[in-house]
């Protein structure tokens, strides 16, 4: 297809498609609306010194500076060598190449009709990619097109953080194409201010013996919608989304993965998680799909919520379509209020209650944060989510360059966010 009818069979989409066309989740979707970007507004002032502080502040954070800057969905800065800005009308296969199309979801053909900033990855052997996206009150959708070369490793890391006004949207639509032999670790951090509402996109395909992990933590914003679709294609291949909810006033999160096991001896595994308080809501909706023929896989969802407070609400959606007898699947998920008795141990070992809690609500969460391999990231996102937990601002960890992590807990000691899990993968 050319892309100018691509482009214009996305803005019509983006105009006239649910917000969730499948049946089973209609009722638990969160809708905004989706304001049509003008590509006339320019970046204030505000907007660019705030994007300086953030790259700033990251850097600080992780030891490094942000090799990409979007500022508004633009691309104002590029160091690395295996990121470029390309131009689709320019590339005759590019719409044919699309892993979102159109008609598949409301925000990809947002995302495919309003990009301004359209960036290619081509990672072709050890490579990292730190990414700062910041979204003022012009923010527009950007798409990140990932590929993996034969026998490669890509660590890509994505920051999210902005102002926020309420309206302002920030949106990233990623795709993820691997080759034989390669790895992709994908790591989103949201860190945005409390107005703002951002979506995010993921959809991966990995090839024979390849795997694709996606690691997101939602710390920040007013309304956050995810969609994650990862399809384990070739023989042997994995694909794995970890998800950590962190909500604490009046926040909505409204995620939603998809896996799909296509070949034999493939792996699939979702682990969802949500600490929620001060009337926030969650929806987080797992689906798993063994398809025919694809023998000895195995696949996993996991959800899990803990509650801080009445007011708060989570809904849990595990789903599984299994075509395949030879295979090895199971989903789970609860979710409960923090145990007294837990509540009652600690306080007994001298810890006041507010600490007690802390201390129970960083141990659900981080076993699932220690699944991030970039140690300096991992790091990043235990000490977000434990200034999060506790109402404080961003702090800055003691130690970037421990090889584990670590943080410090309110008594003075240390808690080890790095080791096993205890949830039910398989």
């Amino acid at each position: 297809m050319e892309y100018a009818k691509f482009l214009s069979e996305a803005r019509e989409n983006a105009a006239v498609l649910p917000y969730e066309k499948m049946e089973l989740y209609k009722r638990y979707t969160k809708q905004f609306i989706i304001e049509t970007p003008r590509f006339d507004v320019h970046e204030n002032m505000h907007d660019a010194e705030n994007a300086a502080n953030a790259a700033k502040y990251l850097w600080q954070m992780i030891g490094a500076a942000p090799d990409v800057i979007l500022l508004n969905g633009r691309l104002i800065g590029n160091t690395s060598s295996i990121v470029n800005e390309v131009n689709p009308a320019s590339e005759p296969s590019f719409s044919d190449r699309k892993l979102y199309k159109n008609d598949e979801d409301k925000f990809a053909a947002f995302a495919n009709g309003f990009s301004k900033t359209v960036l290619r990855i081509r990672a072709d052997s050890h490579r990292r990619v730190n990414m700062l996206i910041y979204g003022g009150e012009a923010a527009l959708p950007a798409q990140v097109l990932v590929n993996a070369e034969d026998g490669s490793d890509l660590t890509l890391n994505e920051f999210y953080f902005s102002e926020g006004t309420g309206t302002a949207i920030i949106g990233v639509l990623n795709e993820i194409n691997t080759e034989s032999n390669s790895i992709v670790e994908l790591n989103s951090i949201h860190c945005e201010k409390a107005g703002a509402n951002a979506f995010t996109m993921i959809k991966g395909v990995s090839d024979r013996g390849s795997s694709i992990s996606s690691n997101t933590i939602y710390a920040g914003g007013s309304f956050i919608r995810q969609r994650n679709m990862l399809d384990a294609q070739g023989l042997r291949s994995k694909v794995e989304a970890n998800d950590v909810a962190l909500g604490i006033k009046g926040q909505v999160f409204d995620i939603f993965t998809h896996l799909i096991n296509s070949n034999e001896d493939t792996h699939a595994q979702s682990a969802m998680k949500a600490v929620l308080m001060g009337g926030s809501m969650a929806y987080m909706k797992s689906l798993a799909k063994i398809k025919h023929g694809a023998k000895r896989s195995r696949s996993a969802i996991i959800e899990r919520g803990l509650l801080y407070d009445k007011a708060s609400h989570i809904d849990l959606i595990p789903d599984m379509s299994i075509d395949e007898s030879d295979v090895k699947a199971m989903h789970s998920s609860s979710s409960s209020p923090i145990s007294q008795d837990d509540l009652f141990y600690l306080c007994t070992r001298g810890i006041n209650e507010n600490n007690a809690r802390l201390s129970i609500a960083l141990g659900f969460i981080l076993e699932t944060v220690a699944r991030i391999k970039d140690n300096n990231v991992k790091a990043f996102a235990a000490n977000l989510i434990r200034d999060r937990l506790t109402g404080a601002d961003f702090s800055l960890p003691g130690d970037m360059n421990s090889k584990d992590v670590w943080i410090a807990d309110i008594n003075g000691k240390d808690y080890d966010a790095q080791g096993g899990s205890d949830d039910d993968g398989i």
